[in-house]
C-alpha cells in the first residue's frame, strides 16, 4: 500500500509539471492571434476610408485593369472588382510618398502585370499584393525604411505574387506595431506570473502530498 500511495504521488506531481508548458503555449497562442487582430483593424481601417483617390490613379487602375483582362480572359466581373479594389488598397499606400518614390512603386506593380504569368494574374495574388504594401508603408515609416526597396525585395521572393491565397497574418508578415509589442510585453508579463502561481502552487501540492505520504508511512510502521 505505500509503494502505491508514493506511485500516486509521484504521478500526480508529474501532471503538475506538464500543465505549465500546456498554459504556456494558450498565453502564447492568445499573444499571437491578438497581434493578427490589431493589423486586421489596420487594412479595415484603410479599406473604409472615405477619401477617393485621384483622378490620375484612378485612371492608371483602370488602365491597369485593362491590361489584366486582356491578359487573363478567364477572370469573372466580380474577380476584376476585387483586383480593382485590391489596387485601389495598394495605391494608397502612396498618399504620403514623394513623386519619385511612387513613381518606383508604381514601377513595381506594373512589372508584376507585364512580366508574371497568366496563372499568377488573380485576385489573390493582388489581395497578397495590398496586404505586403500595408505592412512595409507602416514599417518603412517607423524604421526609416526604403518603402521601394522594401517591396522590391519582398516581390523577389517569390510568395507574394503567386496566384495563391495566403492566409491574412502570413501576407501581413511578422510586423508588429507599437500597440502589438505593448500587448505582447503584457502577455509575457502574464505568462511569466501564472507561471510562477503554478510553480508554489505545485510545490505546496508536493509538500502536502509528501508530508502525507510520510504520516501514512509512519502510521504503517507502527502497525
Amino acid at each position: 500500500m505505500n509503494k502505491s500511495y508514493r506511485l500516486f504521488v509521484f504521478m500526480l506531481v508529474g501532471l503538475l509539471l506538464v500543465s505549465v508548458p500546456i498554459l504556456a503555449d494558450d498565453v502564447i497562442a492568445i499573444d499571437e492571434t491578438e497581434l493578427e487582430e490589431i493589423l486586421e483593424e489596420e487594412l479595415e481601417e484603410i479599406e473604409n476610408e472615405d477619401e477617393q483617390l485621384s483622378p490620375e490613379l484612378e485612371e492608371l487602375i483602370e488602365e491597369w485593369l485593362a491590361e489584366i483582362e486582356v491578359k487573363n480572359e478567364n477572370l469573372s466581373e466580380e474577380e476584376i472588382e476585387q483586383i480593382r479594389t485590391h489596387l485601389e488598397l495598394a495605391l494608397r499606400q502612396c498618399k504620403d510618398l514623394n513623386e519619385e518614390s511612387s513613381q518606383e512603386i508604381f514601377g513595381h506593380i506594373r512589372g508584376l502585370i507585364e512580366n508574371e504569368p497568366i496563372e499568377h494574374m488573380n485576385q489573390h495574388s493582388f489581395q497578397n499584393l495590398s496586404r505586403v504594401m500595408l505592412r512595409l508603408r507602416i514599417l518603412a515609416k517607423q524604421e526609416d525604411r526604403d518603402f521601394s526597396e522594401e517591396l522590391a525585395r519582398e516581390l523577389e521572393t517569390g510568395n507574394v505574387f503567386n496566384g495563391e491565397k495566403q492566409n491574412p497574418g502570413l501576407a501581413l508578415g511578422h510586423y508588429k506595431n507599437n500597440k502589438a509589442e505593448k500587448k505582447e510585453l503584457k502577455a509575457a508579463e502574464k505568462l511569466e506570473k501564472e507561471l510562477q502561481k503554478q510553480e508554489e502552487k505545485q510545490l505546496k501540492e508536493a509538500e502536502k502530498l509528501a508530508k502525507e505520504a510520510e504520516k501514512i508511512a509512519k502510521g504503517q510502521n507502527k502497525a
